[in-house]
């Protein structure tokens, strides 16, 4: 079975984020535990599309109820204020079910909470996060970094 706690892996390019996330994911399917992943960038155009569409609340119900929701490399792209405001329902409503996530990504918390907006809004975010995965780093210089 599965915790009600994700996972959070960060770390510089080529450390095996991307592969230690599908590794975990492939455990999921052999156990028959739903999961969808979002390969890196994806995440930011469905919620666009889906943003743009009839069919945003369907499509954020589906994010928030599936068993296991992935992210690879979170951060990556531009947060517009659309990707702020969704990813931020996504998070609160999975955490208020209980449900994990596995997020990857390069930029360290400083970085990410820059590209908000509201940088407020950005620690909030990234908090939540935090509260609700368990923090995997894949390099120690990462890791020195995030400790200071």
């Amino acid at each position: 079975s599965y915790g009600e706690k994700g996972i959070y892996i960060l770390g510089a390019s080529r450390t095996g984020k991307t592969r230690t996330m599908c590794l975990l994911l492939r455990q999921l399917y052999e156990k028959g535990i739903e999961f969808k992943l979002f390969q890196a960038g994806q995440f930011h155009a469905a919620l666009t599309d889906a943003k743009r569409s009839s069919f945003y609340s369907r499509w954020i119900t589906e994010q928030v109820t599936i068993p296991v929701l992935a992210i690879d490399d979170l951060f990556a792209e531009k947060i517009t204020e659309t990707i702020q405001a969704g990813l931020f329902e996504v998070i609160e409503q999975r955490m208020a079910r209980k449900l994990p996530m596995l997020v990857t990504t390069q930029v360290k918390k400083s970085d990410a909470v820059k590209q908000f907006t509201d940088p407020r809004r950005g620690e909030a975010l990234l908090n939540r996060l935090r509260e609700s995965c368990d923090p995997y780093v894949t390099n120690e210089s990462q890791l020195q970094e995030e400790i200071k």
